[in-house]
């Protein structure tokens, strides 16, 4: 085969690889369900609150625990707030921060992961020793210690969150890296002298990024998970500020007067987590093709 056939046969190799991987997912209905819860929560966390203007700290004590009403659709709490308000408005604090999280972590783990893959050695030894002492730690434990130890908030919540699916991201590209370090095409790059940053930032990452795509997306879903518990637990971002997991501990004292004030944002988390989920396999269904179940 000619130069000339081998970069013809490679776009339609591509294109071919992308039809099947679209079609996988067309014909996966949950992770299709996915993508639509996903992309209505955003739209109703990003927008929401600029159409549903009521205040989400202001407190009515005349107003406790009103159920479903025309002025209060999914009812008021236990100071007389606005349910719905709150859930709008602590579902950008939530969401923000599981993002951010998490692209914080597949960042700063990936760049671990590229080193350590890429120089091996001593180097690779030493950066991979210290993700293992970071993993050995159930991720929910050393995001309480982390939190505990840091003091509640927002950015503590970030770091606490942050923290722990680093190594997970490091292990993965530098698994990657070490698979496309070894192919025919870097080392004739490498042989000709093409420069170490031109051959990571130009074939290294871009064959290793699809993976870290995916386990970012699922990765969402967990740190919502984190998030809610740290907020649950009082460790998390702290009042007036609303946030899932804290409008669920708040709401816990009265299942039985008021459960909807506990169902509503219970219900929310997990559709959150479950739509990240079913995105994430949607996305291994498209960048994944030749990988699938």
């Amino acid at each position: 085969m000619s130069v000339m056939d081998e970069v013809v046969v490679r776009p339609r190799a591509a294109t071919a690889a992308w039809s099947v991987g679209i079609g996988r997912a067309l014909r996966n209905r949950l992770s299709i369900l996915g993508v639509v819860v996903l992309g209505v929560l955003t739209l109703l966390v990003a927008f929401g609150p600029l159409v549903w203007t009521v205040s989400p700290t202001d407190q009515d004590l005349t107003n406790r625990l009103s159920g479903m009403t025309t002025v209060h659709p999914l009812g008021t709490d236990t100071l007389g707030r606005d349910v719905l308000s709150r859930l709008l408005t602590g579902g950008r604090v939530s969401l923000s921060l599981a993002v951010s999280a998490v692209l914080a972590s597949a960042f700063i783990g990936g760049a671990v992961g590229v080193v350590s893959g890429y120089a091996r050695g001593r180097i690779d030894s030493v950066l991979m020793r210290v993700m293992e002492v970071i993993q050995s730690f159930p991720a929910l434990v050393l995001a309480l210690a982390i939190a505990g130890a840091t003091g509640a908030g927002a950015f503590s919540t970030f770091v606490a969150v942050a923290v722990p699916g680093t190594p997970l991201y490091a292990r993965l590209v530098r698994s990657m890296v070490l698979s496309v370090r070894s192919r025919d095409y870097i080392l004739a790059a490498r042989a000709v002298g093409v420069p170490v940053q031109r051959l990571i930032l130009r074939h290294v990452l871009p064959n290793s990024i699809s993976p870290l795509i995916i386990q970012a997306t699922l990765g969402v879903g967990l740190a919502l998970q984190y998030i809610a518990a740290l907020g649950y637990l009082g460790l998390g971002v702290q009042p007036p500020t609303p946030e899932w997991g804290a409008i669920l501990s708040d709401a816990q004292t009265y299942l039985v007067q008021e459960p909807l004030v506990l169902v509503a944002p219970g219900v929310v988390i997990a559709m959150a987590i479950l739509s990240f989920n079913l995105v994430g396999d949607a996305l291994r269904d498209l960048l994944d093709p030749g990988g699938g179940r």
